[in-house]
């Protein structure tokens, strides 16, 4: 059914808000949160939504690896230029942080537009909207409090705090609206993978000394087991 990714996408919000507000609660698993998180959803990335770029080639051609590099360019290029531009190390630091910010709803958005295009696989593949909804889950709170982490010294405005919120559920509803139209869906989800790719390399990566290998492993194998599991026959 249509709404079952909108309804999902409105838990995984409710579940950012809380891990926002109880992040003092669950800050002390922090490496081990963001480790497993990080495993399941690289897993997911390489081994399922990566694959469906080639099924989406068949509709709209080679331009969807254009997508593709378009966002993974556009997203190096602006934190390129906020290095370059911009003097003040205070100023570069807010604007890092603005810009880390506009990654996290990129991020968030995608997961609602993906949970879209999970539901729409055919046969018993349609089953991996569920199995991936909660490796969703520990990916929303592990980026919640990556997201605190990065951003520690910056508040976070209204606007960008509504956009953050609201992200989402924002991707499952326009990837719902778009799949009526395939070409500008396909594209459109070629361009966010790039940019997705970007932050999943920057940012949801755990950084030199954070992270706990050991759960990043049982992320990445969870995350086969499960897509493994999702190819049974109903």
């Amino acid at each position: 059914m249509w709404w079952t990714p909108i309804l999902l996408a409105s838990i995984l919000t409710l579940v950012h808000y809380f891990s926002e507000h109880g992040s003092k609660h669950i800050n002390k698993y922090y490496n081990q949160v963001i480790s497993l998180s990080a495993g399941i959803f690289i897993t997911y990335i390489l081994l399922e939504i990566l694959p469906e770029l080639s099924i989406a080639a068949t509709v709209v051609g080679e331009s969807i690896y254009i997508a593709l590099l378009v966002g993974f360019v556009a997203f190096h290029i602006s934190e390129k230029y906020v290095y370059q531009h911009v003097r003040n190390k205070k100023e570069l630091l807010e604007e890092l942080e603005h810009l880390h910010i506009a990654g996290f709803v990129i991020d968030h958005f995608i997961v609602g537009f993906t949970l879209v295009l999970l539901f729409h696989l055919p046969g018993e593949y349609s089953v991996l909207g569920w199995l991936v909804f909660v490796p969703f889950v520990l990916h929303t709170i592990s980026s919640t409090l990556s997201l605190k982490h990065i951003c520690r010294h910056l508040k976070a405005t209204k606007l960008e705090r509504l956009a953050l919120s609201t992200s989402t559920i924002a991707g499952a509803a326009i990837a719902t609206i778009m799949n009526l139209q395939k070409e500008p869906f396909y594209i459109a989800f070629g361009f966010m993978m790039g940019m997705l790719l970007y932050v999943v390399v920057r940012d949801i990566l755990p950084q030199e000394r954070e992270g706990k290998p050991y759960y990043f492993i049982i992320g990445v194998m969870l995350s086969m087991i499960l897509i493994e599991l999702a190819k049974l026959p109903l």
